[in-house]
């Protein structure tokens, strides 16, 4: 995500707290249509074992409360493996200090208000991640929450349904994932077909455990990249929604080539190591060379 303009004050609009209640308020820069940033009130509705579930005051969706501690929970049974694939969100090295933040609080909050965007589900801004201090300094007129945070369209949490809330949990935490073990790690810069690429994939694999149908939308993008498969990857465009899907089903339909056929797992975690270049095609290709290492195939033959 980018921001252009802001509709917020210049005072501050959140402060950092040690411990919280369930309905306690706080305040939250949110970010509406890429370029709107308003400092809007949120309730806690949800304290779990690795996050902080907020929904915005007097939003008007009316969520029930049993679905807020239903996402939590769900948060929580793939933090783990999600992290241990994609890479840690603790205990992390920082390439540029006074860029980032260092005192990230013990939970990821998981910040829900209708985003007045109706194909949107959830987005992750790396801005939150960002020292103020710092984006000040590049002469923007940008504002951070200063937290781990990602941020779900209340208009799509069902409280008969909440299939697509537990994707867009997996989705957009992946995201975060990618940027603090690339761009705040190593300096690297995540391309959007890269990191949409491992989104889509970890929807993919905790399919099963979300128990989800198989006929959700990650799947058919086979069929969008089986009917216009020319594009390759590498290929974003997000002009147009025939491009865009076109982008989404590239990208994801060879990351799941990549999974299934060069290590599964084993792919994936070298991709995310320590010592991966970080991001891109270059992570791809030092994946690769650590699965070459077992004699399976040829670079030549990966990219056929």
């Amino acid at each position: 995500q980018s921001s252009r303009s802001v509709s917020a004050s210049k005072t501050i609009c959140t402060t950092k707290k040690t411990s919280y209640s369930v309905g306690d308020k706080k305040n939250f820069y949110t970010l509406y249509n890429d370029d709107e940033i308003n400092c809007e009130s949120f309730v806690l509705k949800h304290i779990g074992e690795n996050c902080l579930i907020w929904y915005k005051d007097n939003d008007l969706s009316n969520i029930d409360d049993s679905s807020f501690s239903l996402l939590g929970n769900k948060f929580d049974s793939i933090y783990e493996m999600e992290t241990d694939l994609f890479g840690s969100n603790k205990d992390y090295e920082i390439k540029y200090p006074e860029a980032f933040i260092n005192n990230v609080e013990d939970k990821i909050s998981i910040i829900i208000f209708n985003m007045n965007a109706p194909s949107l589900m959830g987005f992750f801004t790396n801005r939150d991640l960002f020292k103020q201090d710092y984006i000040n300094t590049q002469d923007k007129d940008v504002k951070t929450n200063e937290i781990q945070a990602f941020y779900l369209n209340s208009v799509f949490i069902n409280d008969s349904n909440l299939s697509d809330a537990y994707t867009t949990l997996v989705h957009e935490f992946q995201h975060m994932l990618t940027f603090i073990n690339s761009s705040i790690s190593k300096g690297s810069e995540p391309k959007t077909w890269y990191t949409e690429m491992l989104s889509c994939l970890a929807e993919d694999i905790f399919t099963d455990f979300l128990e989800l149908n198989k006929g959700y939308e990650v799947y058919s993008r086979f069929i969008t990249y089986i009917q216009d498969s020319t594009r390759g990857f590498g290929y974003w465009n997000k002009e147009d929604t025939s491009a865009l899907n076109s982008s989404y089903a590239g990208n994801y339909a060879f990351g799941a080539y990549l999974f299934r056929n060069f290590g599964g797992v084993d792919f994936l975690r070298a991709l995310t190591s320590k010592d991966s270049p970080g991001s891109n095609i270059e992570a791809i290709n030092y994946a690769l060379e650590k699965m070459y290492e077992t004699g399976k195939i040829s670079k030549q033959e990966t990219f056929q």
